[in-house]
């Protein structure tokens, strides 16, 4: 990767802002007294640690902790149509971004042992490369009904900045279909915030796939309106993840 890349790929992880959601998750679930909905965001789920690890990196330990204390606050693992159509309850939503190898070697016996619901967002270019899922993989995964593939762009842009928006938006529903068989009904915008969202961009997505997720809120209450191509997503981590359960048990 060359430096230009590099600055180009820092920049977009910088305006991500999921570093403020944190603080966002205090305030927000502060306000609201009764039922709460969300989506949670996950990208790598590792072992252990490295030196490598992240805002972006989640321990199995962590992640299981994190799914059994969900659990025995009564909270509701959903898939896609019933999360946003029910407007009650307590309901959580699992998504993997991009998506690395760890969401099949790691997490899938684990979540389907359970019978719990999740999402993948796979960007289209990572696809049977090192460290990410395999075609094979998400082959396995789509045998289980509780499992949604959803699309992730072709090359995971900033989508504000693309010469190609209309190809990292649409292409990704025939090279779908051509790999697997299943046209995916749901996007996930790459980096999720306002600045790398734009008009053109959600207008595209709109006449392409029923609901589209983002990073621009913590939380997900239907009742109020919130537009379903601008889902708001918590990204979860190693370090976050207990202050996430803790702000809920409050």
């Amino acid at each position: 990767m060359n430096l230009k890349c590099k600055i180009e790929n820092f920049y977009n992880y910088v305006v991500d802002m999921s570093k403020y959601h944190t603080q966002n998750i205090i305030e927000e679930t502060s306000k609201f007294d009764g039922q709460k909905s969300y989506v949670l965001m996950f990208h790598q789920v590792e072992p252990k640690l490295s030196e490598k690890d992240n805002e972006y990196t989640i321990t199995i330990l962590g992640f299981m902790d994190l799914i059994e204390t969900l659990i025995s606050l009564e909270f509701q693992f959903c898939d896609v149509n019933y999360f946003v159509a029910e407007a009650n309850g307590k309901k959580i939503l699992l998504t993997f971004d991009d998506a690395y190898s760890g969401v099949y070697t790691t997490v899938f016996s684990f979540l389907k042992g359970k019978s719990i619901p999740f999402v993948v967002f796979q960007t289209c270019d990572l696809l049977d490369r090192d460290g990410f899922l395999s075609t094979i993989m998400i082959k396995k995964m789509l045998q289980y009904d509780k499992f949604t593939l959803g699309a992730h762009t072709m090359s995971h842009c900033n989508l504000h900045k693309s010469l190609s928006i209309e190809n990292e938006i649409i292409a990704p529903i025939d090279f779908f279909y051509n790999k697997f068989g299943k046209r995916p009904e749901i996007f996930a915008y790459p980096y999720g915030a306002f600045v790398t969202i734009d008009t053109k961009a959600i207008k595209c997505v709109k006449k392409n796939y029923k609901y589209a997720f983002s990073t621009c809120r913590t939380y997900y209450r239907s009742i109020l309106g919130e537009k379903k191509y601008l889902i708001p997503r918590i990204n979860i981590n190693e370090d976050n993840y207990k202050l996430f359960l803790k702000s809920l048990i409050k």
